[in-house]
């Protein structure tokens, strides 16, 4: 089957201007919300320090203090 140029132009068109499915942002008092996860982990685990950033980045908890300044002392 040979497709025609304007077919295949239209097609092409169509696929680039497509948008992506926009993230659904998990409520706050979720089970599966990072700050709620964040526990589950050992303490300055990778893990534990990946769930606590999205946390943070959420905007669910304010922060008087950085949540990872004693891993960051941790490891220093």
């Amino acid at each position: 089957m040979q497709f025609k140029p304007i077919l295949l132009v239209a097609l092409l068109t169509a696929i680039t201007n497509a948008t992506a499915v926009p993230t659904k942002k998990i409520p706050c008092e979720s089970a599966w919300h990072p700050c709620n996860r964040a526990g589950k982990y050992e303490d300055c685990s990778p893990e534990y320090i990946k769930q606590m950033k999205l946390c943070v980045e959420s905007g669910c908890i304010v922060w008087i203090m950085d949540p990872l300044q004693h891993c960051n002392d941790y490891t220093s």
